[in-house]
């Protein structure tokens, strides 16, 4: 089920996906902007083979595969 949250929640809920994925993480966000922290988590996950997909863009699919 969808849950909507605000900007504190949205990084702490991100951190906490990225940290916990076994299998693999697919983020979808009209606005994403991923700071150095993010970018960590995600050359983590490529380590550990957990395939990290993000779909953005406002107007626009935007498929990024790490």
């Amino acid at each position: 089920m969808a849950k909507f949250l605000d900007t504190m929640e949205i990084t702490s809920a991100i951190q906490r996906i990225l940290k916990n994925a076994k299998e693999r993480v697919v983020l979808i966000s009209p606005y994403i902007d991923f700071d150095q922290r993010y970018k960590l988590l995600i050359k983590e996950k490529n380590d550990e083979h957990v395939p990290v997909t993000l779909v953005w863009g406002k107007n626009k699919k935007l498929f990024k595969n790490f």
